[in-house]
């Protein structure tokens, strides 16, 4: 192979290889934003609807509650660690 061909072969393999680590590292940095922002998003939330109950919503203190359709059960835990007697159910 000539000295210039192999060369240029040399610079597009370090091109390409340049490029898909920057993909790689792009991609990983976009899934880290993703992720925080979707933790951001979740916490938010959760202050809000915290404060709105706390603020508006008058719940006796033997109140038993059922949470239909509670995924994780986050509301349930938010309830239970406020002395609620809490049942989640989700499918």
């Amino acid at each position: 192979m000539e000295e210039g061909k192999l060369e240029k072969y040399w610079d597009v393999v370090a091109f390409e290889t340049e490029r898909e680590e920057l993909e790689i590292r792009l991609n990983k940095w976009k899934k880290a934003a993703r992720n925080w922002l979707a933790h951001y998003a979740e916490k938010k939330t959760y202050d809000f609807i915290s404060q709105t109950f706390q603020k508006y919503v008058t719940i006796r203190e033997n109140a038993e509650i059922l949470d239909v359709g509670c995924g994780p059960g986050k509301w349930v835990n938010f309830f239970a660690e406020r002395g609620f007697k809490v049942t989640g159910v989700d499918i």
